[in-house]
Protein backbone atom coordinates (compact mmCIF):
# COMPACT_ATOMS: atom_id res chain seq x y z
CA UNK A 1 0.00 0.00 0.00
CA UNK A 2 1.64 3.14 -0.85
CA UNK A 3 1.94 6.65 1.15
CA UNK A 4 -1.63 7.91 -0.69
CA UNK A 5 -3.67 4.64 0.05
CA UNK A 6 -2.74 4.99 3.95
CA UNK A 7 -3.06 8.38 4.17
CA UNK A 8 -7.09 7.53 2.65
CA UNK A 9 -7.30 5.02 5.12
CA UNK A 10 -6.39 6.49 7.88
CA UNK A 11 -8.75 9.58 6.82
CA UNK A 12 -11.16 7.01 6.39
CA UNK A 13 -10.99 5.73 9.37
CA UNK A 14 -10.76 8.94 11.80
CA UNK A 15 -14.28 10.07 9.65
CA UNK A 16 -15.78 7.07 10.13
CA UNK A 17 -17.36 7.46 13.55
CA UNK A 18 -19.11 10.91 12.02
CA UNK A 19 -20.11 8.89 8.86
CA UNK A 20 -21.63 6.17 11.01
CA UNK A 21 -23.71 8.88 13.36
CA UNK A 22 -24.85 10.43 10.51
CA UNK A 23 -26.12 7.43 8.16
CA UNK A 24 -26.93 5.46 10.62
CA UNK A 25 -25.54 2.31 8.07
CA UNK A 26 -26.34 -0.38 11.05
CA UNK A 27 -30.29 0.32 11.40
CA UNK A 28 -32.27 -2.56 10.62
CA UNK A 29 -29.75 -5.02 12.56
CA UNK A 30 -28.26 -6.84 9.56
CA UNK A 31 -24.47 -6.37 9.85
CA UNK A 32 -24.34 -9.18 12.53
CA UNK A 33 -25.82 -11.67 11.07
CA UNK A 34 -23.66 -10.61 7.57
CA UNK A 35 -20.24 -11.51 9.77
CA UNK A 36 -21.52 -15.23 9.94
CA UNK A 37 -22.27 -15.96 6.43
CA UNK A 38 -20.70 -19.17 4.78
CA UNK A 39 -17.67 -19.00 3.16
CA UNK A 40 -17.67 -17.21 -0.26
CA UNK A 41 -16.21 -20.20 -2.43
CA UNK A 42 -15.90 -17.77 -5.49
CA UNK A 43 -13.35 -20.04 -7.11
CA UNK A 44 -16.83 -22.46 -8.17
CA UNK A 45 -18.16 -19.08 -10.54
CA UNK A 46 -18.42 -19.61 -13.67
CA UNK A 47 -21.17 -16.95 -14.64
CA UNK A 48 -21.53 -13.71 -13.55
CA UNK A 49 -24.91 -12.43 -13.77
CA UNK A 50 -25.06 -8.08 -13.93
CA UNK A 51 -28.70 -6.84 -13.20
CA UNK A 52 -28.74 -3.18 -13.39
CA UNK A 53 -32.39 -1.97 -11.39
CA UNK A 54 -33.38 1.88 -12.08
CA UNK A 55 -35.28 3.76 -9.50
CA UNK A 56 -36.33 6.10 -12.64
CA UNK A 57 -38.14 9.03 -11.44
CA UNK A 58 -38.38 12.02 -14.20
CA UNK A 59 -39.35 14.95 -12.53
CA UNK A 60 -42.86 16.80 -13.26
CA UNK A 61 -41.34 19.96 -12.28
CA UNK A 62 -41.45 21.73 -15.88
CA UNK A 63 -44.85 19.47 -17.08
CA UNK A 64 -45.20 16.30 -19.00
CA UNK A 65 -43.50 17.21 -22.06
CA UNK A 66 -40.58 18.25 -20.71
CA UNK A 67 -40.56 15.12 -18.68
CA UNK A 68 -40.50 12.76 -21.66
CA UNK A 69 -38.09 15.24 -23.71
CA UNK A 70 -35.87 14.59 -20.59
CA UNK A 71 -36.39 11.06 -20.80
CA UNK A 72 -35.63 10.97 -24.43
CA UNK A 73 -32.36 12.58 -24.08
CA UNK A 74 -31.51 10.79 -21.12
CA UNK A 75 -32.51 7.48 -23.45
CA UNK A 76 -30.34 8.71 -26.72
CA UNK A 77 -27.08 9.63 -24.70
CA UNK A 78 -27.62 6.65 -22.49
CA UNK A 79 -27.68 4.39 -25.73
CA UNK A 80 -24.90 6.15 -27.21
CA UNK A 81 -22.80 5.16 -24.17
CA UNK A 82 -23.36 1.63 -24.30
CA UNK A 83 -23.80 0.78 -28.02
CA UNK A 84 -20.76 -2.02 -28.78
CA UNK A 85 -20.04 -3.14 -25.46
CA UNK A 86 -21.35 -6.78 -25.78
CA UNK A 87 -21.58 -9.87 -22.74
CA UNK A 88 -20.25 -13.28 -23.72
CA UNK A 89 -23.59 -13.90 -25.80
CA UNK A 90 -23.30 -11.17 -27.84
CA UNK A 91 -26.21 -9.00 -25.94
CA UNK A 92 -26.09 -4.98 -24.91
CA UNK A 93 -25.71 -3.99 -21.49
CA UNK A 94 -29.60 -4.54 -20.06
CA UNK A 95 -31.29 -1.57 -18.28
CA UNK A 96 -34.61 -2.09 -16.03
CA UNK A 97 -36.29 1.01 -15.43
CA UNK A 98 -38.65 1.01 -12.56
CA UNK A 99 -40.56 4.05 -13.50
CA UNK A 100 -42.23 5.56 -10.74
CA UNK A 101 -46.22 4.72 -11.10
CA UNK A 102 -47.39 8.02 -9.05
CA UNK A 103 -46.61 10.29 -12.33
CA UNK A 104 -48.30 8.20 -15.20
CA UNK A 105 -47.32 10.19 -18.02
CA UNK A 106 -47.92 8.65 -21.32
CA UNK A 107 -44.63 10.35 -23.28
CA UNK A 108 -42.49 9.08 -20.64
CA UNK A 109 -43.92 5.13 -21.03
CA UNK A 110 -43.69 5.73 -24.93
CA UNK A 111 -40.03 6.75 -24.87
CA UNK A 112 -38.89 4.23 -22.71
CA UNK A 113 -40.93 1.46 -24.37
CA UNK A 114 -39.15 2.27 -27.77
CA UNK A 115 -35.93 1.62 -25.82
CA UNK A 116 -37.35 -1.81 -24.43
CA UNK A 117 -38.25 -2.91 -28.42
CA UNK A 118 -34.54 -1.83 -29.28
CA UNK A 119 -33.59 -3.94 -26.97
CA UNK A 120 -31.78 -1.87 -24.16
CA UNK A 121 -34.01 -3.21 -21.10
CA UNK A 122 -37.34 -3.29 -19.95
CA UNK A 123 -40.02 -1.87 -17.86
CA UNK A 124 -40.81 -2.40 -14.75
CA UNK A 125 -42.79 -1.16 -11.16
CA UNK A 126 -41.86 1.13 -8.81
CA UNK A 127 -44.34 3.05 -6.17
CA UNK A 128 -44.56 6.27 -3.82
CA UNK A 129 -46.97 6.10 -1.48
CA UNK A 130 -48.35 6.56 2.27
CA UNK A 131 -51.01 6.41 4.44
CA UNK A 132 -52.20 3.13 2.31
CA UNK A 133 -54.21 -0.32 3.39
CA UNK A 134 -54.25 -3.47 1.69
CA UNK A 135 -57.44 -2.17 -0.28
CA UNK A 136 -56.02 1.26 -1.44
CA UNK A 137 -52.45 0.02 -2.17
CA UNK A 138 -53.85 -2.93 -3.94
CA UNK A 139 -55.75 -0.25 -6.02
CA UNK A 140 -52.64 2.36 -6.87
CA UNK A 141 -51.13 -1.23 -7.98
CA UNK A 142 -54.43 -1.75 -10.55
CA UNK A 143 -54.07 1.70 -11.75
CA UNK A 144 -50.46 1.34 -11.98
CA UNK A 145 -50.44 -1.77 -14.37
CA UNK A 146 -53.31 -0.59 -16.40
CA UNK A 147 -50.95 2.99 -17.73
CA UNK A 148 -47.94 0.49 -18.20
CA UNK A 149 -50.05 -2.35 -20.62
CA UNK A 150 -51.54 1.03 -22.29
CA UNK A 151 -47.70 0.50 -24.18
CA UNK A 152 -47.44 -2.91 -23.47
CA UNK A 153 -45.56 -2.80 -20.42
CA UNK A 154 -45.98 -5.76 -18.08
CA UNK A 155 -48.05 -8.03 -19.97
CA UNK A 156 -46.49 -10.67 -21.01
CA UNK A 157 -46.36 -11.42 -24.63
CA UNK A 158 -47.82 -14.96 -24.98
CA UNK A 159 -51.44 -16.50 -26.36
CA UNK A 160 -53.22 -15.37 -22.86
CA UNK A 161 -51.71 -12.23 -21.80
CA UNK A 162 -50.68 -11.79 -18.34
CA UNK A 163 -50.05 -9.00 -16.19
CA UNK A 164 -46.56 -9.82 -14.25
CA UNK A 165 -44.49 -7.16 -12.83
CA UNK A 166 -41.02 -6.93 -10.63
CA UNK A 167 -41.25 -4.08 -8.16
CA UNK A 168 -39.21 -1.55 -6.35
CA UNK A 169 -40.61 0.09 -2.99
CA UNK A 170 -40.34 3.84 -3.07
CA UNK A 171 -38.49 5.23 -0.06
CA UNK A 172 -37.32 2.03 0.35
CA UNK A 173 -40.81 1.36 2.31
CA UNK A 174 -41.57 -2.54 1.39
CA UNK A 175 -44.38 -3.63 3.68
CA UNK A 176 -44.41 -0.66 5.61
CA UNK A 177 -40.79 -1.76 6.54
CA UNK A 178 -39.88 2.09 7.33
CA UNK A 179 -42.36 2.51 10.33
CA UNK A 180 -43.07 6.04 8.87
CA UNK A 181 -46.78 5.62 7.26
CA UNK A 182 -46.28 8.74 5.04
CA UNK A 183 -44.14 6.10 3.13
CA UNK A 184 -46.67 3.20 3.10
CA UNK A 185 -48.84 2.71 5.89
CA UNK A 186 -49.77 -0.80 4.43
CA UNK A 187 -48.72 -3.96 6.53
CA UNK A 188 -49.61 -6.66 4.01
CA UNK A 189 -48.02 -5.15 1.05
CA UNK A 190 -46.47 -8.72 0.56
CA UNK A 191 -49.49 -10.53 -0.59
CA UNK A 192 -51.51 -7.85 -2.15
CA UNK A 193 -48.20 -7.33 -4.83
CA UNK A 194 -48.56 -11.55 -5.43
CA UNK A 195 -52.35 -11.01 -6.18
CA UNK A 196 -51.65 -8.11 -8.04
CA UNK A 197 -49.33 -10.14 -10.20
CA UNK A 198 -45.72 -8.91 -9.19
CA UNK A 199 -43.13 -11.92 -9.32
CA UNK A 200 -40.46 -10.47 -7.20
CA UNK A 201 -39.05 -7.12 -5.27
CA UNK A 202 -35.78 -5.66 -6.14
CA UNK A 203 -35.77 -3.21 -3.46
CA UNK A 204 -33.12 -4.17 -1.13
CA UNK A 205 -30.56 -3.48 -0.06
CA UNK A 206 -31.65 -0.19 1.92
CA UNK A 207 -28.35 0.59 3.98
CA UNK A 208 -28.87 3.60 6.34
CA UNK A 209 -32.73 3.03 6.36
CA UNK A 210 -34.98 0.69 8.74
CA UNK A 211 -36.47 -0.84 6.09
CA UNK A 212 -32.83 -2.69 4.99
CA UNK A 213 -33.93 -6.53 6.73
CA UNK A 214 -31.54 -8.23 8.83
CA UNK A 215 -31.21 -10.91 5.77
CA UNK A 216 -28.73 -9.96 3.40
CA UNK A 217 -26.81 -10.70 0.15
CA UNK A 218 -29.67 -13.46 -0.39
CA UNK A 219 -32.20 -14.70 -2.95
CA UNK A 220 -35.28 -15.99 -0.85
CA UNK A 221 -39.11 -16.06 -0.15
CA UNK A 222 -40.81 -13.83 1.97
CA UNK A 223 -43.83 -15.00 3.67
CA UNK A 224 -46.90 -11.97 4.32
CA UNK A 225 -48.27 -11.44 7.82
CA UNK A 226 -50.32 -8.70 9.61
CA UNK A 227 -46.90 -6.98 10.92
CA UNK A 228 -45.18 -4.83 9.27
CA UNK A 229 -41.87 -5.59 7.36
CA UNK A 230 -43.15 -9.32 6.72
CA UNK A 231 -39.65 -9.72 4.60
CA UNK A 232 -37.11 -9.12 7.44
CA UNK A 233 -36.21 -12.93 7.24
CA UNK A 234 -37.76 -15.33 4.99
CA UNK A 235 -36.18 -19.04 3.28
CA UNK A 236 -33.10 -19.14 0.74
CA UNK A 237 -34.14 -19.76 -2.93
CA UNK A 238 -32.67 -23.36 -3.13
CA UNK A 239 -31.69 -25.62 -5.58
CA UNK A 240 -34.60 -28.50 -5.64
CA UNK A 241 -36.59 -27.32 -3.00
CA UNK A 242 -40.50 -25.99 -3.51
CA UNK A 243 -40.92 -22.14 -3.09
CA UNK A 244 -41.55 -21.18 0.18
CA UNK A 245 -43.81 -18.13 0.68
CA UNK A 246 -45.61 -15.22 -1.11
CA UNK A 247 -42.92 -13.21 -3.00
CA UNK A 248 -39.54 -13.86 -3.81
CA UNK A 249 -36.90 -10.52 -2.58
CA UNK A 250 -34.12 -10.54 -4.75
CA UNK A 251 -31.00 -8.62 -3.17
CA UNK A 252 -28.15 -7.20 -4.42
CA UNK A 253 -24.65 -6.82 -2.95
CA UNK A 254 -23.89 -5.33 0.66
CA UNK A 255 -20.96 -5.39 3.59
CA UNK A 256 -18.12 -3.70 4.63
CA UNK A 257 -15.36 -2.37 2.35
CA UNK A 258 -11.85 -2.52 3.94
CA UNK A 259 -10.65 -0.71 1.86
CA UNK A 260 -12.53 2.67 1.63
CA UNK A 261 -13.04 1.63 5.30
CA UNK A 262 -16.96 1.97 4.48
CA UNK A 263 -19.96 -0.14 3.60
CA UNK A 264 -20.93 -1.21 -0.18
CA UNK A 265 -24.50 -1.00 -1.00
CA UNK A 266 -24.17 -1.72 -4.85
CA UNK A 267 -25.51 2.49 -5.55
CA UNK A 268 -24.26 2.97 -9.21
CA UNK A 269 -24.55 7.15 -8.36
CA UNK A 270 -23.23 10.17 -8.81
CA UNK A 271 -22.29 10.32 -5.06
CA UNK A 272 -21.15 7.05 -5.38
CA UNK A 273 -18.41 6.94 -8.55
CA UNK A 274 -17.58 3.96 -10.24
CA UNK A 275 -14.06 2.42 -9.89
CA UNK A 276 -12.65 -0.99 -10.85
CA UNK A 277 -12.01 -1.86 -7.30
CA UNK A 278 -15.93 -1.96 -6.46
CA UNK A 279 -16.42 -4.77 -8.76
CA UNK A 280 -14.43 -6.91 -6.09
CA UNK A 281 -16.36 -5.53 -3.65
CA UNK A 282 -20.07 -6.65 -5.64
CA UNK A 283 -18.51 -10.15 -6.70
CA UNK A 284 -17.26 -10.65 -3.10
CA UNK A 285 -20.54 -11.03 -0.80
CA UNK A 286 -21.11 -14.11 -3.58
CA UNK A 287 -25.27 -13.73 -3.88
CA UNK A 288 -26.82 -17.09 -5.75
CA UNK A 289 -29.22 -19.69 -5.38
CA UNK A 290 -28.24 -21.80 -2.04
CA UNK A 291 -26.76 -25.13 -4.38
CA UNK A 292 -26.01 -23.16 -7.35
CA UNK A 293 -22.77 -21.23 -6.43
CA UNK A 294 -21.51 -21.55 -10.02
CA UNK A 295 -24.21 -18.21 -11.00
CA UNK A 296 -23.04 -15.53 -9.13
CA UNK A 297 -25.39 -12.66 -9.56
CA UNK A 298 -24.78 -9.27 -8.79
CA UNK A 299 -27.77 -6.42 -8.34
CA UNK A 300 -26.99 -3.00 -8.82
CA UNK A 301 -29.13 0.10 -8.50
CA UNK A 302 -29.28 3.41 -9.23
CA UNK A 303 -31.16 6.62 -9.53
CA UNK A 304 -30.47 7.20 -13.09
CA UNK A 305 -32.33 10.47 -13.50
CA UNK A 306 -30.88 12.20 -11.02
CA UNK A 307 -27.39 10.58 -11.75
CA UNK A 308 -27.52 11.32 -15.51
CA UNK A 309 -24.10 12.80 -15.35
CA UNK A 310 -22.76 9.21 -14.20
CA UNK A 311 -25.27 7.23 -16.20
CA UNK A 312 -25.26 9.12 -19.46
CA UNK A 313 -21.21 9.90 -19.41
CA UNK A 314 -18.77 8.13 -20.29
CA UNK A 315 -17.79 6.74 -17.14
CA UNK A 316 -20.87 3.75 -17.21
CA UNK A 317 -19.36 2.88 -20.59
CA UNK A 318 -15.69 2.18 -18.48
CA UNK A 319 -18.04 0.16 -16.07
CA UNK A 320 -19.08 -2.34 -18.54
CA UNK A 321 -15.60 -2.22 -19.57
CA UNK A 322 -14.24 -3.24 -16.52
CA UNK A 323 -16.96 -5.85 -16.16
CA UNK A 324 -16.06 -7.36 -19.62
CA UNK A 325 -12.22 -7.41 -18.91
CA UNK A 326 -13.09 -8.80 -15.57
CA UNK A 327 -15.48 -11.56 -15.86
CA UNK A 328 -15.56 -11.81 -19.28
CA UNK A 329 -12.76 -14.47 -19.40
CA UNK A 330 -11.36 -17.92 -20.96
CA UNK A 331 -13.26 -19.56 -17.82
CA UNK A 332 -16.21 -17.32 -17.00
CA UNK A 333 -19.34 -15.94 -18.45
CA UNK A 334 -20.25 -12.84 -18.39
CA UNK A 335 -24.71 -12.15 -18.69
CA UNK A 336 -26.58 -8.90 -18.91
CA UNK A 337 -29.89 -9.30 -18.13
CA UNK A 338 -32.83 -7.14 -16.66
CA UNK A 339 -34.72 -8.27 -13.64
CA UNK A 340 -37.23 -10.01 -15.02
CA UNK A 341 -34.46 -12.17 -16.91
CA UNK A 342 -32.65 -12.25 -13.31
CA UNK A 343 -35.68 -13.74 -11.24
CA UNK A 344 -36.16 -16.19 -14.36
CA UNK A 345 -32.26 -17.68 -14.05
CA UNK A 346 -32.76 -17.93 -10.35
CA UNK A 347 -36.06 -19.73 -10.79
CA UNK A 348 -34.21 -21.79 -13.77
CA UNK A 349 -31.76 -22.66 -10.81
CA UNK A 350 -34.31 -23.71 -8.30
CA UNK A 351 -35.87 -25.98 -10.20
CA UNK A 352 -32.46 -28.05 -10.89
CA UNK A 353 -31.50 -26.29 -13.95
CA UNK A 354 -27.41 -26.20 -14.77
CA UNK A 355 -24.90 -25.11 -17.66
CA UNK A 356 -25.58 -21.86 -19.56
CA UNK A 357 -27.97 -19.41 -17.41
CA UNK A 358 -28.73 -17.78 -20.91
CA UNK A 359 -30.78 -20.24 -21.79
CA UNK A 360 -33.13 -19.54 -18.69
CA UNK A 361 -33.78 -16.08 -19.44
CA UNK A 362 -37.37 -16.81 -19.90
CA UNK A 363 -37.74 -19.39 -18.17
CA UNK A 364 -40.95 -18.88 -16.27
CA UNK A 365 -42.26 -15.39 -16.69
CA UNK A 366 -42.40 -14.47 -20.57
CA UNK A 367 -41.29 -11.22 -22.43
CA UNK A 368 -43.33 -8.69 -22.27
CA UNK A 369 -45.07 -7.65 -25.44
CA UNK A 370 -43.21 -4.04 -25.44
CA UNK A 371 -39.63 -6.02 -26.75
CA UNK A 372 -41.49 -7.20 -29.66
CA UNK A 373 -43.74 -4.17 -30.93
CA UNK A 374 -43.89 -1.05 -30.51
CA UNK A 375 -46.29 1.62 -31.03
CA UNK A 376 -46.55 5.66 -31.27
CA UNK A 377 -49.79 5.47 -29.68
CA UNK A 378 -51.33 3.28 -26.67
CA UNK A 379 -52.17 0.09 -27.69
CA UNK A 380 -53.23 -3.28 -26.10
CA UNK A 381 -52.03 -6.76 -26.82
CA UNK A 382 -55.14 -9.27 -27.08
CA UNK A 383 -52.94 -12.63 -28.20
CA UNK A 384 -49.48 -13.55 -28.79
CA UNK A 385 -48.52 -17.08 -29.97
CA UNK A 386 -46.56 -18.92 -32.38
CA UNK A 387 -48.84 -18.96 -35.11
CA UNK A 388 -50.82 -15.33 -34.57
CA UNK A 389 -50.59 -11.68 -33.27
CA UNK A 390 -53.62 -9.75 -31.97
CA UNK A 391 -53.67 -6.13 -30.97
CA UNK A 392 -55.38 -3.34 -30.88
CA UNK A 393 -54.48 0.63 -31.61
CA UNK A 394 -56.17 3.66 -29.28
CA UNK A 395 -58.36 5.62 -31.77
CA UNK A 396 -56.84 9.41 -32.63
CA UNK A 397 -54.12 10.31 -34.30
CA UNK A 398 -51.92 8.98 -37.60
CA UNK A 399 -49.73 6.24 -35.80
CA UNK A 400 -46.75 3.92 -36.58
CA UNK A 401 -46.94 0.21 -35.27
CA UNK A 402 -43.60 -1.94 -35.58
CA UNK A 403 -43.72 -5.60 -35.18
CA UNK A 404 -40.49 -7.44 -36.52
CA UNK A 405 -39.17 -5.75 -38.83
CA UNK A 406 -42.31 -4.36 -40.06
CA UNK A 407 -43.45 -0.82 -40.14
CA UNK A 408 -47.23 -0.45 -39.97
CA UNK A 409 -48.15 3.36 -40.80
CA UNK A 410 -51.25 4.91 -40.25
CA UNK A 411 -52.22 8.03 -42.20
CA UNK A 412 -55.83 8.76 -41.30
CA UNK A 413 -57.42 9.79 -37.86
CA UNK A 414 -59.77 6.79 -37.48
CA UNK A 415 -62.47 7.42 -35.35
CA UNK A 416 -62.63 3.96 -33.50
CA UNK A 417 -59.86 1.46 -32.23
CA UNK A 418 -58.07 -0.08 -34.87
CA UNK A 419 -57.54 -4.02 -34.74
CA UNK A 420 -54.62 -5.65 -36.67
CA UNK A 421 -53.94 -9.27 -36.81
CA UNK A 422 -50.44 -11.11 -38.04
CA UNK A 423 -50.88 -14.85 -38.36
CA UNK A 424 -46.98 -16.24 -38.16
CA UNK A 425 -45.32 -19.67 -39.59
CA UNK A 426 -42.16 -20.22 -38.44
CA UNK A 427 -40.95 -17.56 -36.93
CA UNK A 428 -42.59 -15.24 -40.07
CA UNK A 429 -45.24 -12.79 -40.37
CA UNK A 430 -46.86 -14.09 -43.49
CA UNK A 431 -50.51 -12.47 -43.38
CA UNK A 432 -51.72 -9.47 -42.17
CA UNK A 433 -55.42 -7.94 -41.76
CA UNK A 434 -56.20 -4.22 -40.60
CA UNK A 435 -60.01 -3.61 -39.29
CA UNK A 436 -60.28 0.11 -39.82
CA UNK A 437 -59.21 2.64 -42.66
CA UNK A 438 -56.77 1.96 -45.19
CA UNK A 439 -52.79 2.10 -43.97
CA UNK A 440 -49.32 1.37 -45.46
CA UNK A 441 -47.13 -1.61 -44.53
CA UNK A 442 -43.28 -0.91 -44.90
CA UNK A 443 -40.18 -3.47 -44.41
CA UNK A 444 -36.90 -2.71 -43.43
CA UNK A 445 -35.85 -3.96 -47.05
CA UNK A 446 -37.70 -1.15 -48.69
CA UNK A 447 -40.63 -2.96 -49.20
CA UNK A 448 -44.37 -1.43 -49.79
CA UNK A 449 -47.75 -2.21 -49.51
CA UNK A 450 -50.82 -0.44 -49.81
CA UNK A 451 -53.54 -2.68 -46.82
CA UNK A 452 -57.24 -2.18 -47.37
CA UNK A 453 -59.87 -2.22 -44.36
CA UNK A 454 -61.31 -5.77 -43.61
CA UNK A 455 -58.68 -7.61 -46.31
CA UNK A 456 -56.26 -10.09 -45.13
CA UNK A 457 -53.22 -9.45 -47.18
CA UNK A 458 -50.64 -11.82 -47.77
CA UNK A 459 -46.80 -10.12 -47.16
CA UNK A 460 -45.13 -9.88 -50.43
CA UNK A 461 -41.51 -10.87 -48.57
CA UNK A 462 -42.24 -12.60 -45.44
CA UNK A 463 -40.48 -11.08 -42.94
CA UNK A 464 -38.65 -12.75 -39.90
CA UNK A 465 -40.07 -12.34 -36.27
CA UNK A 466 -37.69 -9.96 -34.29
Amino acid sequence: MNSHSLLSAARSCAIFPYRSMRYRPFRGNWFPRSLFRKWRNLHLVTDVIVCIVDHFEPTRRNGEEAAAASVRDWCTDYAQQVNGIYDSHGRLPQHTWFYRAEYPNLGCIKELSRYCYDGYGELEFHLHHGHDNHDSFSKKLADGLEFFNSYGAMLTAEDTPQQRFAYIAGNWSLDNGSGDPSKSGCNTEISALRDAGCYCDFTFPAIGSKAQPRMSNSIYYATDTPSPKSYDLGTAVEVGKDPSGDLMIFQGPCGFNHRTVWFEDAAVESYSPISRERLNAWASPHVHVQGRPEWLFIKLHCHGMQSKELWCKPQVRQMFEWMKEEWHTDNRRLHFVNAREAYNIAKAAEAGKQGDPADYVNFEIAQPANRLIHCQSPWQLLQFSNTQLKLSLDSGPATTLMAGNLVLQFHDHSPRPRMVEMQLSHNEVVTIRVDSRAGALHTHDGTYQHLEPGVIHTIDTPTTWK
